[in-house]
């Protein structure tokens, strides 16, 4: 689940896709949803067929 104030950093990086740089670095203050945000970009990242949405399979 993406929180709705992460939701425009989520679709930037679906936007870049193939162009992702090799590393991010997650940072803020505890229950930000860091976490959640980087759990859903890897799941995205080893889906074969993400949906339109951007999510994972």
């Amino acid at each position: 689940m993406i929180h709705p104030w992460l939701q425009s950093t989520w679709t930037r990086l679906v936007e870049l896709g193939e162009r992702l740089p090799h590393a991010l670095l997650f940072v803020g203050p505890a229950g930000l949803g860091k976490r959640a945000l980087a759990e859903a970009l890897a799941a995205r990242l080893l889906c074969d067929a993400p949906g339109a949405d951007g999510h994972a399979c």
